[in-house]
Order: C-alpha cells, then sequence, then structure tokens
C-alpha cells in the first residue's frame, strides 16, 4: 500500500510517543525501539483511528494486514465499524 510520507511523520510521533510513555512508565526496557515495542513497523500502518465505541478516546493503529493494534502494543478490535472515520 502506498503511503503519503506526511501520514507517516503523524504515524511515527504517535509511535514515539506511546513507546516513551511505556518506558517512563517501566512497561519496557530502555534498550527498545518502537518497532518492537508494537510489533510493527511505521510503513505498516494504513490508518490511525481516534475513537473505539464503548472505549472513547485513545489511538488505535489499523495495519495493512488488517490488524489494529491500540497504544500500549496489545491487539484491539478489527472490525472497522467500531471506529471513528480514520485519520489518514
Amino acid at each position: 500500500m502506498a503511503h503519503e510520507l506526511e501520514h507517516l511523520s503523524v504515524y511515527r510521533a504517535a509511535m514515539n510517543k506511546y513507546w516513551r510513555l511505556a518506558i517512563k512508565r517501566g512497561r519496557i526496557p530502555a534498550g527498545t525501539t518502537p518497532e518492537q515495542y508494537f510489533g510493527f513497523r511505521v510503513i505498516d500502518v494504513a490508518c490511525m483511528h481516534r475513537h473505539l465505541a464503548g472505549e472513547g478516546r485513545g489511538v488505535w493503529f489499523r495495519l495493512d494486514d488488517g490488524r489494529v493494534v491500540d497504544s500500549s502494543g496489545e491487539p484491539a478490535i478489527g472490525d472497522p465499524s467500531h471506529y471513528d472515520p480514520t485519520v489518514n
């Protein structure tokens, strides 16, 4: 899937933000990378969601392969109808 550079910058910034927060909270060791924490690369992100029905605001990364991962690096609901319109 083709990705525009400006979108990758937004996705990378969000990944870095939540990765740094996980390090600060002691959930992961400082020697990890955002890619290790999340289990995907920024180029794998198809879009980003900011609202999930039943949970409210947050950040969810929808990957090219259909998986969805939350800002804690955990798998999330894959059905697009549960999310707000995507941020691309």
